[in-house]
């Protein structure tokens, strides 16, 4: 039977769907990608993988990745570097297109996936515009990542006397230990971007729950997500009188602090934007990048093979 196989590949891990003509399907995970190496070298290693399932046979290969500029051989080198892809169509594209997808299907507006990183894209009339997604070095603003690097900040503020005291200095010390070597034990972790990225649930939580400290992190993480969705929009030709779909997704944005704060900005900044919950996820838009219809304005950004 012809199957398809669907790949939402990020930092924090690899989902996977296979699905079967008859429509029935079945989900995995795998490790995640690392962006300071290959990443179609580590897809197909992965795809490799899951071809080599008995009786399995791939009709079509479907990749919405992390760590990847778009470029239009993408998927070419993809499909050459497995040899069970010989005969497979085969879509690559950032996440960014397949997180939009999952988040708002093929509607016009703007959309932002949270989770270790973050990529905001806007899709309208003036085209296709990426913002963010540059990494935990140069951006990932609001993130997974930057919430918990915040959030471990004032905890170590609050333990050497230099700010507000803060629930999140006792948080700390429970998963890293005692303060004056946490940091030492971080940097030394090979998947310190992963572990610290983990210290926003905490700190979300401890913010929901009252903690000040950790409240403004939270705010200023949501001010940062807003400030990137309105650059998106006004970049993909959006002004206030419009009224575009706009979509968050990611296990970051499932606080409800932030999710209130950034549906009160757009409230007061963009009255007529069209608030909508996500209508599944960027696994969901892998399966997508297939099913675009002629004209779309994503259609240009897909790598095809």
């Amino acid at each position: 039977m012809m199957t398809t196989l669907s790949i939402d590949a990020g930092q924090s891990g690899m989902r996977v769907r296979l699905r079967d003509a008859d429509g029935t399907s079945r989900d995995c995970s795998r490790p995640g990608v690392r962006t300071d190496s290959d990443v179609i070298t580590q897809l197909a290693a992965a795809i490799g993988d899951i071809s080599a399932e008995p009786g399995l046979v791939l009709d079509a290969v479907n990749v919405g990745t992390s760590g990847v500029d778009f470029d239009p051989e993408l998927a070419r080198r993809l499909k050459s570097l497995v040899p069970a892809l010989a005969s497979a169509a085969v879509r690559v594209a950032h996440d960014s297109i397949s997180g939009y997808l999952g988040s708002a299907g093929t509607e016009l507006g703007v959309t932002t996936a949270v989770g270790t990183g973050v990529v905001t894209l806007g899709v309208g009339s003036g085209g296709v515009h990426r913002v963010d997604g540059w990494g935990y070095l140069m951006g990932d603003c609001g993130s997974g990542f930057w919430i918990g690097r915040a959030g471990l900040e004032v905890a170590m503020r609050a333990y050497d006397g230099r700010g507000e005291s803060t629930v999140l200095l006792d948080d700390l010390i429970a998963l890293f230990g005692e303060p004056a070597g946490a940091y030492l034990r971080i940097q030394s972790d090979p998947d310190r971007v992963r572990s610290v990225a983990s210290f926003a649930r905490v700190v979300l939580d401890a913010a929901e729950a009252g903690d000040a400290v950790a409240a403004d992190v939270a705010m200023h993480a949501a001010n940062e997500l807003y400030a990137s969705m309105d650059a998106a929009l006004r970049q993909a030709g959006f002004t206030i009188e419009c009224a575009p779909v706009v979509c968050w997704t990611g296990g970051v944005v499932r606080s409800q602090v932030l999710a209130q704060a950034l549906g009160r900005r757009f409230a007061a900044q963009w009255p007529n934007a069209r608030l909508l919950p996500a209508l599944g996820d960027p696994l969901d838009g892998s399966e997508r990048l297939g099913k675009l219809p002629l004209g779309h304005p994503l259609l240009d950004s897909i790598s095809h093979a």
